[in-house]
């Protein structure tokens, strides 16, 4: 939430901003009545509801943004959420299978990522700085979510993944294998002094051998070699390339 305001400020977007935590229910009342698009985040179903049938009632188009897997609380609630998601204007959520779901009951609903850019950079506590510097000194890594806490849902499956994060990079880091990549320069300079024997020739043999190498590494020892390795390996055909030239 306070990426998207800061977001909002940036571009000069007119908007009021309510907590319907903090501030006075006379206040929220009023800030309902004077604009036309409302957008709510918040997690209650039956204020999801209260907001749904308001906006209704008095024409306002509402954006109600569900967190968390569609189908997350016991059947009433579900069905409220259901409710309220069909009398909205749009429904947002954050993953497929969601968006699947509430295509059902809304065509107008859309899967947006929690993620937002923040538009400036901000230096960490000295409490936090100096946790993080005391954790490298006892642990191999160190991750950091966009998570207030690991939530499990109903069915017993993690909300935000950060125990499968863990697991994915612990498996990177148990493979110890060297793979040698041409340095930036060594590319740059042979793409413009090697005309008549292209670059990507030679580029082509370093390739085939390092490539050759990692294979025999993994094989010996009984690893299974990775598909993503095989098949950018095999179509590098040329200087423009994710390894030297990395993609937003």
């Amino acid at each position: 939430m306070k990426r998207l305001i800061e977001n909002l400020h940036s571009r000069d977007f007119p908007f009021r901003f309510c907590d319907l935590g903090k501030d006075r229910l006379i206040s929220v009342l009023r800030a309902l009545i004077m604009h036309r698009v409302i957008h709510i985040h918040v997690s209650n179903p039956a204020y999801q509801l209260i907001f749904a049938a308001f906006c209704r009632l008095t024409f306002k188009t509402l954006l109600i943004t569900y967190h968390g897997k569609w189908g997350r609380y016991d059947p009433l609630n579900n069905a409220i959420v259901k409710l309220s998601a069909h009398l909205a204007h749009a429904a947002i959520v954050q993953d497929r299978e969601s968006l699947q779901q509430a295509l059902r009951l809304n065509p107008r609903s859309q899967q947006i990522s929690t993620y937002i850019c923040g538009g400036k950079i901000e230096r960490l506590t000295a409490t936090l700085d100096h946790e993080i510097n005391e954790r490298c000194k006892h642990y191999a890594a160190t991750f950091c979510t966009n998570a207030w806490d690991v939530v499990f849902d109903k069915n017993g499956k993690e909300t935000y993944g950060i125990s499968e994060l863990i697991e994915r990079f612990t498996d990177i880091q148990s493979i110890n294998y060297s793979y040698p990549i041409p340095p930036v320069t060594t590319v740059r300079t042979l793409s413009k002094t090697c005309r008549t024997f292209p670059a990507t020739h030679f580029l082509s043999v370093v390739y085939m051998i390092s490539g050759a190498s990692f294979l025999f590494q993994m094989h010996s020892s009984g690893t299974r070699p990775p598909m993503v390795f095989l098949c950018l390996s095999m179509k590098h055909r040329h200087l423009e390339y994710p390894f030297w030239h990395p993609r937003p």
